[in-house]
């Protein structure tokens, strides 16, 4: 596997701090942004070397948008195999291997290597992450897309472009971070019949489907989530118990109930218990006592797993 790298680089300003911007040519054809604070003082955010955990349609969204920035990506890896959602944060090495320090000048998409620190961490999982805690409102800001673009925005091309979020990462960005906010009309500039519409053609796309199936999909975890819903002190919620069906998230999703279930066994053999779609105290009261191990989950976002002893 070769480095992944385009024809040049491009160092980038976190926005946050800009009041001014001046652009600088420096040799070899690499791109500056150098950024002045309110004290005038120079500042300068360099990422050398980004680093992308498990595969998933934000992440390969990520990747793209990376690369067509001219970034370097690499890939989490553990073991020699890429990093999959069960040991994203148990990495060891990168794929391909970079040659370029992890921790300095660096930039983590949704993953972790034991005993290290990045420059910059993007995600939205656990607490700490510059996008956990955040709900629907905030949606652009906490996703890890809207966090990539964060971190490049107004990137100075050679032609003067503008990096400006396109409506496929809009979407991309809502329903990875609050689907079910986003098809309840909570998520600010998304509109939930188009949503619906791309998410269909989407899903359909990632995972080399037709349209006609995942729709029928769609329809069928709708039928059953309807008819497994049950009152909860805090919500709806059909439970699933051991039992497996295509498109259960989206369909829970578009119907505003919550979901119960387990997934198929994972790469390393685990199974993971969900919740998703739940309100902030149902969410907070499942993962305090669902007795799993290695439980994550963000009431704000709705969601919560852990995984089968």
């Amino acid at each position: 596997m070769s480095l992944k790298k385009a024809s040049f680089n491009t160092r980038l300003p976190f926005r946050d701090f800009s009041q001014k911007l001046e652009k600088s040519l420096k040799g070899n054809n690499v791109v500056s942004l150098v950024l002045l604070n309110s004290k005038g003082e120079f500042m300068e955010t360099v990422i050398d070397l980004w680093v992308l955990g498990a595969p998933d349609p934000e992440m390969e969204a990520i990747e793209k948008l990376l690369l067509d920035c001219s970034q370097t990506v690499v890939y989490a890896a553990a073991s020699g195999k890429r990093v999959f959602a069960g040991n994203a944060y148990k990495a060891d090495s990168t794929l391909p291997e970079s040659g370029l320090d992890v921790e300095r000048f660096s930039a983590w998409v949704e993953c972790g290597f034991h005993g290290k620190k990045p420059e910059y961490i993007v995600d939205h999982h656990n607490p700490g992450d510059p996008g956990y805690g955040k709900g629907p409102s905030e949606f652009w800001q906490a996703s890890s897309i809207g966090q990539v673009y964060q971190l490049l925005w107004n990137v100075a091309w050679e032609n003067r472009l503008i990096l400006k979020p396109t409506r496929d990462h809009i979407f991309t960005a809502a329903a990875d971070h609050c689907l079910a906010h986003a098809y309840a009309g909570k998520c600010s500039t998304v509109d939930p019949e188009e949503l619906l519409l791309w998410r269909i053609k989407s899903r359909a796309k990632f995972q080399g489907k037709s349209e006609e199936l995942i729709s029928a999909h769609v329809e069928r975890a709708r039928k059953a989530v309807r008819e497994r819903a049950v009152e909860t002190p805090f919500g709806l919620l059909a439970d699933f118990g051991e039992e497996t069906m295509p498109e259960l998230l989206e369909a829970s999703a578009r119907e505003g109930i919550a979901f119960l279930g387990v997934g198929l066994p994972q790469r390393d053999g685990r199974r993971k218990k969900v919740l998703m779609g739940g309100s902030p105290e149902m969410i907070s009261q499942w993962m305090a006592t669902c007795g799993l191990k290695d439980v994550y989950g963000d009431p704000a976002r709705g969601f919560a797993g852990g995984y089968l002893p």
